[in-house]
């Protein structure tokens, strides 16, 4: 019986992307202020989002067309999206002793189409993207939505595995620990901040997420 779960995050854990991230921040950011919104520009879409939401400073109108702006520059990007050097190892690893989840903040849809075209999707008991979370990372509610799938869990028995600061911030609210794959991006991330560092999904690196468990 498996006594674990790990939640990947989707976009530089799992897939290479090739979505333009600071084109999306940027046009988030035009129509907001389109809109008459006042907004953070330091803040990337997703917390920008929840922040205008949480303080109910965005109109149905506005929010609709933000996230349809941010769904076409996301499907672009999918669509030339690869699978991570390994990823398939590691994942068969894995599966064998936990319960694997991914949650994403982009398009459902689009998530599941480029996991289907890579054959990565049978892996993950759930794929969870924006349209299926009750709150979007940086905030927990997405990972704690995944623990309640599995009652027999305490968070203690889960970790959140992921690339950004979105990732590790909803995973340390959701008092889960945090796996940092730094293939993909050259991140910075500060001593202790993340319970653990891999730069690659290499043959130790399955073993290595186990063994947070003990």
């Amino acid at each position: 019986m498996k006594d674990k779960l790990i939640i990947f995050d989707m976009d530089n854990t799992v897939l290479s992307s090739r979505i333009d991230f600071p084109l999306m921040d940027a046009e988030t950011q035009r129509i907001l202020t389109e809109f008459g919104v006042a907004a953070d520009p330091q803040l990337a879409t997703s917390p920008q989002m929840n922040k205008l939401e949480a303080a109910g400073r965005i109109s149905p109108a506005c929010r609709t067309a933000v996230w349809q702006r941010v769904a076409e520059i996301e499907q672009q990007g999918m669509q030339l999206a690869e699978a991570e050097p390994g990823i398939d190892a590691l994942l068969t690893q894995l599966q064998q002793q936990a319960h694997l989840v991914l949650i994403t903040n982009n398009c459902e849809a689009f998530a599941l189409e480029s996991m289907r075209r890579l054959q990565l999707e049978s892996y993950f008991e759930h794929i969870w993207g924006r349209e299926s979370l009750s709150e979007l990372k940086p905030a927990p509610g997405g990972l704690l939505q995944a623990l309640a799938e599995y009652p027999q869990l305490t968070a203690a028995d889960a970790l959140m595995v992921g690339d950004g600061d979105t990732d590790f911030q909803a995973a340390r609210a959701a008092k889960m620990k945090f796996v940092a794959y730094t293939g993909s991006r050259d991140i910075n991330w500060p001593q202790g901040s993340a319970d653990l560092l891999l730069a690659a999904w290499d043959e130790s690196a399955a073993d290595r997420i186990l063994e947070l468990f003990a």
